[in-house]
């Protein structure tokens, strides 16, 4: 508005020079459109007036929204639209400039910011006193701030690269060009709907297309080693048991197990066992790795409750060897004897060691792994549909957890077939996916349907609870297994991973 009111001062102070009829109708066309701008900013103050007053927010001052300028110290480039040759009312060619209007479009060539400024210049006809000008350049999203290049860009680290948006705007804040994310969360929307028609033709295109299926198996076998660690267990009163050791539980089931085997050596129910863990005033464990901390610290709490056990029986004055616990108590013949009437604080502590009973014998876990894919015949997606694990892991303390831990285990393994690998840039010296936003891990989208089945045995050369470690075992067997089913599909022999997308249409 400021600069149409320029121009009609201007206009005034040569309308009575030559031409002077020409120039007159020529500022009443413009103060038309200066009213018609004042009028139209005058409803937006309304308007905004009109919620200023619904709305109470305290500590709130409202200001219409305002572009910042982009950095001056960016370079500008001027892209200068053709301008007319004839007037687009009466098609006279006598046409005189009389201004030009410019935009600016932000944009980005890798490594190198810039300022696209649009020109579009502005005529008016000496024959019919009308304006002419170019049309606007088209844009994909609404108040076209950045080029098709730096929406490029924000899209593929977005959606190809997983990085996040406020990411994005801290790394082009150190660049020098800031950009808030509501902006760039503003443009991701906008070229999402625009894109959207493209997408779905996509999807349907892809959908269409064949898919090629193979199934694949692989066996597994995983050291299930037992180490010496150590536990200490007490009675806390009123018929509860409290078990304390080192040992750390990482999400494995440590707790679910330590009082699980407490209350079957004691006669308690789970929910009378408090169990105490990763402290280093407590007894000293293996530790949680190589699937061996569970059954080794296990082991040392059967010890610490059986050395409890016999303590019980010499403060009683009874034989230990025909006293049963059980129901939160004891029994021995005809006489029956509550946990919670002995003395609190009364405990053990024990300490499992084996020698070399590991050079005695080979302790190993067994599994098969069965796989079941569908590789895309167009893009060469693969999809695993089905796994289903066999494991022999000796007796199985806690069938849910044991499951679990199976289950896990076969994500982590489809990660390591599919997805998983390492990214190293080789003239600069460092590894390119070095977090979790470059690197690629399943998804709950990538889970499959799974299945884990356990075969019933004991060995009783591995602990005193005849059961071994179950982990790792989950995982030895799964990527193999993948890839054989892959080799089933498309009669491509893999020999390394990941077998992603790009592995599979460059072999394809």
């Amino acid at each position: 508005m400021s600069d149409a009111a320029s121009e009609i001062a201007k206009l005034r102070r040569e309308q009575y020079g030559h031409s002077s009829d020409r120039r007159a109708r020529l500022i009443d066309q413009m103060e038309l459109q200066l009213e018609e701008l004042e009028a139209a900013a005058t409803e937006d103050e309304i308007a905004a007036k009109k919620v200023a007053k619904t709305t109470t927010v305290a500590g709130l001052k409202r200001r219409r929204p305002a572009r910042k300028p982009f950095p001056e110290h960016l370079p500008r480039e001027r892209v200068v639209i053709a301008a007319p040759t004839a007037c687009s009312c009466c098609g006279s060619d006598r046409i005189v400039k009389m201004g030009e209007d410019i935009t600016e479009a932000l944009e980005v060539i890798p490594w190198q910011w810039k300022v696209i400024q649009t020109v579009r210049e502005k005529f008016t006809c000496r024959h019919c006193e009308k304006i002419s000008q170019p049309p606007a350049p088209f844009h994909p999203t609404p108040r076209g701030w950045a080029g098709p290049n730096l929406l490029a860009m924000i899209l593929f680290e977005k959606f190809g690269q997983h990085q996040p948006l406020n990411r994005q705007a801290e790394r082009y804040a150190k660049e020098g060009v800031e950009i808030s994310l509501s902006t760039l969360a503003d443009q991701v929307g906008a070229c999402a709907a625009a894109l959207a028609p493209i997408h779905a033709l996509i999807r349907a295109h892809v959908l269409e297309a064949e898919r090629l299926h193979g199934t694949g198996v692989a066996a597994g076998i995983r050291g299930a080693p037992i180490a010496q660690s150590a536990a200490r267990v007490a009675l806390t009163g009123q018929g509860r048991l409290s078990v304390f050791s080192d040992m750390t539980d990482l999400g494995t089931g440590s707790y679910t197990v330590l009082a699980q085997t407490a209350a079957e050596m004691m006669g308690l129910a789970i929910d009378q066992i408090d169990v105490h863990l990763a402290d280093t005033d407590h007894p000293t464990s293996t530790g949680s790795l190589g699937q061996r901390g569970a059954i080794s610290s296990a082991s040392a709490v059967y010890a610490a409750c059986d050395k409890l056990r016999a303590k019980i029986a010499a403060h009683l004055g009874l034989n230990h060897d025909k006293m049963a616990f059980e129901d939160g108590g004891i029994t021995v013949a005809d006489r029956r004897i509550s946990l919670a009437d002995l003395p609190v604080g009364l405990g053990a502590e024990a300490e499992m060691t084996y020698g070399d009973l590991s050079e005695q014998y080979a302790h190993q876990t067994f599994a098969a792994h069965f796989a079941e894919i569908a590789v895309h015949e167009l893009t060469g997606e693969i999809r695993v549909r089905r796994l289903s694990s066999t494991c022999a892991c000796g007796r199985i303390l806690n069938p849910k957890t044991a499951r679990s831990q199976i289950l896990g285990a076969q994500i982590q393994g489809l990660g390591a077939a599919l997805f998983e690998g390492l990214d190293v840039d080789t003239g600069a010296g460092f590894f390119v996916n070095h977090d979790l936003a470059g690197y690629e891990v399943p998804t709950h989208m990538d889970a499959p349907l799974q299945d884990v089945a356990f075969i019933e045995e004991e060995d009783a050369t591995v602990s005193v609870l005849k059961a071994k470690g179950v982990g790792e075992i989950g995982i030895c067997g799964v990527p193999a297994a993948i890839a054989n089913a892959v080799f089933d599909a498309t009669g491509i022999r893999f020999r390394s991973y990941p077998i992603n997308v790009a592995a599979v249409t460059d072999m394809l």
